[in-house]
């Protein structure tokens, strides 16, 4: 929006700069080029952080081997059993036997 503007602005027009409390006169070609220069590395600076956080999230869950992921559901899957024998042992109320299983971040089958 900044760039539209200062395209609008003839030779002659003044371009001020705030620099601390004061504003002082600046160079149209000199502020054109300056607001360009400083998109440019914004917009590069968006594009890496979005890349490596794309990249990022792409590595963690698709790259995983499936050995890992059919580990990590055989291992809930005998939490489940563990806490079935240890319900069905103590006579456990359902209530307490899901309340268990979601305290330990599960979801209940």
């Amino acid at each position: 929006m900044f760039v539209k503007e200062l395209d609008l602005l003839n030779g002659e027009a003044n371009v001020y700069k705030l620099i601390g409390p004061v504003l002082a006169k600046h160079d149209l070609a000199e502020a054109n080029a300056n607001v360009r220069k400083w998109i440019e590395y914004i917009s590069v600076e968006l594009y890496d952080r979005f890349h490596y956080i794309f990249i990022t999230y792409y590595n963690c869950f698709s790259v995983m081997p499936f050995f890992l992921l059919s580990h990590r559901y055989s291992s809930h899957n005998k939490e489940f059993s563990r806490f079935r024998l240890e319900k069905a042992k103590h006579n456990m109320p359902e209530s307490a036997i899901t309340k268990k299983w979601q305290s330990l971040g599960f979801a209940w089958p």
